[in-house]
């Protein structure tokens, strides 16, 4: 079920950040709380420590396209790039 207009919550931000894995330092060193993917919850649990919980409601799926000009779609190291992000994502995917 995706996430609607109606389910939205309005909670005050109290830090903005410009990189998602600024997150994770934010609340490890404050009183603070931070929403991160799922897939990255495990690391901080061991590495950082964090209590990590489950938002209590579905949020929508987050496409990610890749897209590369055409001059570079033979290109050698491309390609590995390419490849190497597609094996990365779906291991980490949930379906």
């Amino acid at each position: 079920m995706p996430l609607d207009n109606s389910l939205a919550l309005e909670l005050p931000e109290a830090v903005r950040v410009s990189e998602l894995l600024e997150i994770p330092t934010v609340v490890a060193s404050t009183d603070l709380l931070g929403i991160v993917p799922s897939s990255i919850g495990p690391l901080l649990e061991k590495r950082l420590g964090l209590q990590v919980l489950r938002l209590p409601l579905e949020s929508s799926t987050v496409v990610i396209y890749m897209i590369w000009h055409e001059t570079r779609g033979k290109d050698t190291a491309q390609a590995w790039l390419r490849e190497l992000m597609v094996t990365t994502l779906n291991r980490y995917a949930t379906r």
